[in-house]
């Protein structure tokens, strides 16, 4: 911390300033460091113009809303980008079999295979919601295209792009008509994507697919439509390779009516036109085509369910350019609907696979990744989702958060499972030998007095509600561990919260009493003069910013409940706040410390789901958002469980029945946001924070020169929150020497307002930015999210 403290004090340096500290750590950024410099010495004039110490400030938004961050989806596509070496995918969604204007539910997700795991990516601009659409890799603009597609009403005929941090909306003169299912793949030699056929109806009784036959290329800035002699039969849903053996693309399968099939025929395209041949893939059924790039063959994967068997039969085919053979591979059991892509770079097919079935919200949520080498296929990660969701808490001391779920099958002999959920929403068992009994409706939060994870009572014994368990576990991150407890209650879905200040556990009890818990002294009655009113399932968390607990809601004998009280320690007292929430029970209560305050969100039970957002500053509630989490309310079960992810500012909420590709839900707290995150060369923007428990105190700029994060921000629980590492890259430390400082509000708001100087050659930069509050003792107080930044056209 000395090193900032100390760079800001001679941040008055100019730019032979900066380049000396450049030299000091042995930075560089090839190629643009005098244009950095020319970049941060334009800063500098700007900075120098604006006040140090300005109070002045625009509070940052808090979205987004509440996005789903589902697993499996079908009708997806994906795409191989060569130039990042990521596989990406786009779209898709879940529900049931049928047309596209059932009651399928479509997805606007991207996500990112880069070789390790999946990731969610959240760009700023994005397509509709949509499936059925085309996607492939233009070699031209080092982007993925996307093209058309449907939400089930309309069918798209728009043209996107994805650069990896961002959709581009394109606007190209000549377009093919709005449509889905369109073949499409990339050709390297020619540098061009090749799009034939797809259909212009919905596929069902009323429209009818309505296949075409027209070729079309895309040049890296427009479609071409081309004109060959020589024709495909039209269809839909066909699948389209680059061979490198043949140097051509492969054309096969597809309907040309409604659960029709053209001519089993094998096209290929030169780039002037189609040859046809006579071979094709035997049995040929629906499934995905890659190419290997080791051979130079296209590897085409089928499957069907074999009824007799009951089981999922896997079919593959090779073509060499001249015609097509038997695969004789052993494939994944039980897994169907296979998605395949070549990887050049590694020489690599991935696959991504399923349960077979259709995605509706049981057993078939996993999704399993695998890559071919052209020897064996491997299994690439171990994700499962869990079936039946029962807690949720974000373990601070081990920065990771837990979900514990039932066993399928329940007994008394039965364990909790329990699996950690990583960064990215993907789901990873924990495998322990001794673990805590199966129960359901338990009590579980982090105890920060322990530094353990706390779990207590429930209901055991396969599900018999006369029967209360009366343990009481701890995790440490490697282990679980037995507490022997005093006076032991039965506790069966009760609000539950740790105070901190008073060291005890409190519980909230339907008879309109509280219980506490601490390790000496083991369950006893909370003594209070005053208390709330006899009701049940309330929600209620710890204000860490004020040192109280907030109990809101639940329900009695007169009905449902919105009153807001506060136990100080001492006594409880309703607060009559302006606004009121509506009526629920089961509500879920997360104090947010980016924040400092409390959001609350879901509930019902007796009442209609909600689907509203609030937000309580111990003076008021705010409607937030109208969220669009609709999924929570299909189904039965309206239980929630939720946990603040303090190190990554998100909240993070899981379904309890019926979990489907939607069960995990995030909302992401933003702190910090900009005016412009892809700002052009010679704009102005600004940099905005919201921090409220950190009012009046200074507060620190960083910019980080790198596609990701140049520095990384945690929070180390025992230790507050600390920058780990510096990680000192070229921009890290200019900002530090510019003295980028500004100070809090009253509200906890400030912003930093710069121009991007208008230079060419910063056109294509990237960088990140974050901030941090110091104290007066120089310590790290509270950290915001990272905010990236693109230099654009």
């Amino acid at each position: 911390m000395m090193s900032i403290l100390m760079a800001l004090e001679s941040s008055r340096g100019g730019s032979f300033h900066i380049l000396q500290r450049w030299d000091r750590f042995g930075l560089r950024v090839r190629g643009r460091d005098k244009y950095l410099s020319a970049f941060f010495g334009a800063l500098l004039v700007v900075l120098a113009a604006t006040p140090l110490w300005s109070q002045s400030a625009q509070p940052a938004r808090l979205g987004p809303q509440w996005g789903a961050v589902p697993r499996l989806k079908m009708r997806v596509e994906i795409a191989y980008d060569a130039h990042r070496d990521v596989v990406v995918q786009f779209g898709g969604g879940v529900g049931g079999l049928g047309s596209t204007r059932d009651t399928f539910l479509n997805r606007q997700e991207t996500w990112e295979w880069d070789g390790k795991g999946w990731k969610a990516r959240e760009p700023l601009h994005r397509p509709t919601a949509r499936s059925h659409h085309a996607m492939a890799y233009d070699p031209v603009s080092k982007r993925v295209i996307l093209f058309g597609g449907t939400d089930g009403k309309r069918i798209f005929g728009d043209t996107w792009a994805w650069d990896g941090q961002d959709w581009t909306l394109l606007k190209p003169k000549n377009s093919p008509t709005a449509r889905i299912a369109a073949a499409v793949a990339t050709d390297p030699i020619r540098g061009r994507l090749v799009l034939f056929g797809g259909g212009l109806g919905f596929n069902d009784w009323v429209t009818g697919l309505r296949p075409q036959a027209d070729t079309w290329e895309w040049t890296g800035t427009d479609w071409s439509r081309r004109t060959p002699k020589t024709i495909p039969d039209a269809r839909a849903k066909g699948k389209m390779m680059y061979c490198p053996l043949s140097k051509r693309i492969v054309l096969i399968s597809g309907e040309d009516s409604l659960f029709g099939h053209p001519p089993f025929k094998t096209w290929e395209w030169d780039g002037k036109n189609w040859y046809r041949h006579d071979r094709y893939p035997a049995p040929l059924r629906f499934g995905y085509g890659a190419t290997l790039w080791r051979s130079g063959r296209v590897l085409y994967v089928m499957t069907e369910w074999d009824r007799v068997k009951k089981e999922v039969r896997w079919y593959s085919s090779l073509w060499d350019g001249k015609d097509w053979k038997s695969g004789t591979w052993t494939w994944p059991k039980k897994m169907a609907g296979p998605l395949c892509v070549s990887m050049d770079r590694s020489k690599t097919v991935l696959m991504i696979a399923m349960p077979f079935g259709f995605p509706t919200g049981r057993n078939d949520s996993d999704v399993h990744t695998f890559s071919y080498d052209e020897v064996s296929w491997k299994a690439l990660d171990v994700y499962k989702t869990p079936m039946r969701p029962d807690g949720l808490v974000h373990d601070e001391a081990r920065d990771e958060t837990l979900v514990f779920s039932l066993p399928d099958k329940l007994s008394a002999k039965q364990s909790l499972e329990i699996s950690r959920i990583d960064s990215n929403g993907n789901f990873k068992p924990i495998q322990v030998s001794k673990k805590p009994p199966y129960r359901s409706g338990f009590l579980v939060l982090y105890h920060s007095g322990l530094k353990k994870v706390w779990i207590y009572g429930g209901v055991s014994k396969s599900g018999n509600p006369s029967t209360y368990a009366h343990d009481c576990w701890t995790w440490d991150g490697r282990k679980w561990e037995e507490i022997q407890v005093k006076n032991a209650p039965a506790v069966y879905w009760r609000a539950c919260t740790y105070d901190p200040i008073r060291d005890k556990v409190i519980v909230s009890m339907s008879q309109g009493q509280f219980l506490e818990w601490d390790l000496k002294t083991g369950w006893s009655t909370m003594q209070s003069k005053t208390r709330p009113p006899s009701r049940y399932a309330s929600a209620m968390v710890y204000d860490a910013s004020r040192r109280r607990i907030v109990l809101f809601g639940g329900y009695s004998s007169k009905g449902d409940l919105n009153d807001t009280w506060e136990f100080d320690g001492k006594d409880w007292k309703e607060v009559k706040t302006k606004t009121l929430p509506p009526k629920r029970a089961n509500a879920q209560l997360q104090y947010v410390s980016a924040l400092g305050g409390i959001l609350m969100f879901g509930g019902g039970l007796r009442v209609a789901p909600q689907r509203d957002t609030w937000f309580y500053d111990g003076k008021d509630w705010t409607k937030i958002s109208d969220n669009t989490y609709k999924a929570w309310n299909r189904g039965s079960g309206p239980f929630l469980f939720s946990t603040y992810d303090v190190g990554r500012q998100r909240v993070l909420a899981l379904k309890q029945t019926h979990p489907s590709v939607e069960m995990l839900w995030k909302f992401q707290v933003r702190t910090l946001s900009i005016t412009q995150p892809y700002p052009r060369s010679g704009e102005a923007i600004s940099l905005n924070v919201l921090l409220p428990t950190q009012a009046q105190r200074p507060v620190l700029f960083l910019l980080a020169g790198s596609d990701r994060p140049g520095i990384s921000l945690r929070h180390v629980p025992g230790l507050g929150i600390e920058l780990l590492p510096l990680a000192p890259d070229a921009l890290f430390m200019t900002s530090l020497s510019l003295g980028l400082v500004n100070v809090l509000d009253a509200k906890g708001r400030a912003t930093m307002p710069f121009k991007i100087p208008k230079l060419p050659s910063l056109i294509g930069v990237s960088f990140h930015a974050a901030a941090l509050t110091l104290d007066l003792r120089g310590g790290i107080g509270a950290i915001t999210n990272g905010v990236p930044l693109r230099i654009v056209r």
